[in-house]
């Protein structure tokens, strides 16, 4: 593992192995990327058009696709980190939250 680790979580309930941090790092080089106010227009029209008023509805996969590729907000990424760890957050684009906090993510 060649990368700088981030700040842990606050909380200790967390444990991440060097298999579970590799796979952070790949989530990391896969959906950090910046959009564009207009991409991330279309993408929330996109998903205002799914079905994804239930857990099991047919579109739910497709729903959550277009969410992980939408930046999370630098606040919303830092509250999931410290209330439900990295797990919870590392298939979601972290582009502006690693921007606004570099050691954290």
């Amino acid at each position: 593992m060649a990368h700088k680790l981030p700040k842990p979580s606050q909380y200790e309930y967390e444990k991440m192995t060097d298999k579970d941090w590799d796979f952070y790092f790949e989530c990391r080089a896969k959906y950090d990327k910046p959009v564009s106010r207009d991409e991330i227009n279309n993408y929330i029209d996109a998903a205002n058009k799914l079905d994804s008023t239930y857990m099991d509805s047919p579109d739910m996969d497709e729903f959550f696709k277009i969410g992980q590729l939408v930046p999370l907000t630098p606040s919303a990424a830092l509250a999931i980190k410290h209330a439900q760890g990295f797990k919870a957050l590392q298939e979601f684009n972290l582009y502006d939250a690693k921007k606004a906090y570099p050691d954290e993510f």
